[in-house]
């Protein structure tokens, strides 16, 4: 759910997976690995970066909210 979230959001606000992964200080790959569910758990500072560049809060990423924002 989380990577479907993060891949919905970062394409609504036209980012590439690079430029989002930069502006979060998190590599492209582990953005990669997130959105593709291939990393099953993320840092709670590394879904807090996501979620403020994407005008999100963690609950939502993480599903436990169904506001988006």
């Amino acid at each position: 759910m989380i990577g479907v979230r993060i891949r919905r959001l970062r394409k609504k606000y036209g980012y590439t997976q690079e430029q989002l992964a930069r502006e979060c200080g998190i590599s492209a790959r582990t953005l990669r690995s997130v959105e593709t569910g291939r990393q099953g758990s993320m840092r709670i500072y590394r879904a807090w970066k996501l979620a403020d560049a994407l005008h999100t809060s963690v609950d939502y990423l993480l599903g436990l909210s169904d506001e988006e924002e």
